[in-house]
């Protein structure tokens, strides 16, 4: 089943306005006459974004929708499907948003936060300030965005949605790409020390992050060094009591 949510880059809970506001932008950013892409990623992309809105546009058809996907236990899309395809240079915010930001100079930065994690859902954050003038709402926006974005990719914990968006600034789509699919297996009740350091011992990557075991934060290695089931910092204690001795040695034998 289609995620029409997804296509149109919102969240399950999103209000009609919202809906409408998000696939005004689209179809005007993958307009045929507009798209500065090839004509069939155009006519592709315009067919998804038509066929999501007549669901989600009709409030019977949404419900409808929404309890079958529901009891269907929706797999949701993947988190490289939603960023793949040809996208369009074509911008037809550009004008009104530059004078939003003349007015709230702090949304470009709002904006290019949300940017860097997903190019799709700043267009639909500035689409939605536009569309409802909702500006004294602007910041509270931006973060439900980027909760309910991290939400449907990577669940809701915190210590898991922190390392994807570590995997996202890195530019390591492959990774997140794994982590996403790891969440969708593994489900709510997820450890998320154990499902990171596997990942980046997997991937030999470098991520620090809180162990409530030890009640500290604990650097999390790609390497051997990590030893599952062991105190990360016992490995440098003892290297540095070895340095220790090694230099006591050392002045005694000269002295």
């Amino acid at each position: 089943m289609n995620d029409y949510y997804a296509v149109l880059g919102i969240s399950r809970n999103a209000e009609d306005v919202v809906i409408k506001a998000a696939y005004k932008a689209l179809a005007q950013r993958y307009h045929p006459d507009k798209f500065q892409g090839s004509k069939e990623t155009a006519n592709k992309k315009m067919r998804e974004i038509n066929e999501a809105y007549e669901i989600l546009g009709d409030p019977a058809k949404r419900k409808q929708y929404d309890d079958t996907s529901s009891n269907a236990g929706e797999e949701g899309n993947t988190f490289n499907d939603e960023e793949s395809g040809e996208e369009s240079k074509y911008d037809p915010l550009e004008k009104d948003w530059e004078l939003a930001v003349f007015h709230y100079p702090d949304l470009a930065d709002l904006s290019a936060k949300l940017n860097s994690i997903s190019w799709k859902i700043s267009y639909i954050y500035r689409a939605t300030l536009l569309e409802t003038k909702r500006f004294d709402s602007r910041v509270t926006l931006a973060a439900e965005i980027k909760r309910s974005y991290l939400s449907k990719y990577f669940g809701d914990n915190p210590d898991i949605q922190e390392f994807a968006l570590h995997l996202i600034a890195t530019k390591n789509k492959e990774v997140a790409n794994f982590l996403n699919k790891s969440v969708k297996l593994l489900g709510d009740k997820i450890d998320a020390f154990s499902v990171i350091s596997k990942i980046c011992k997997q991937f030999n990557i470098q991520f620090q992050i809180y162990n409530y075991k030890y009640k500290e934060f604990s650097p999390v290695f790609g390497s051997p060094l990590t030893v599952e089931g062991g105190h990360p910092w016992m490995l440098y204690a003892i290297g540095a009591i070895a340095a220790i001795m090694f230099i006591v040695f050392y002045l005694i034998s000269i002295s």
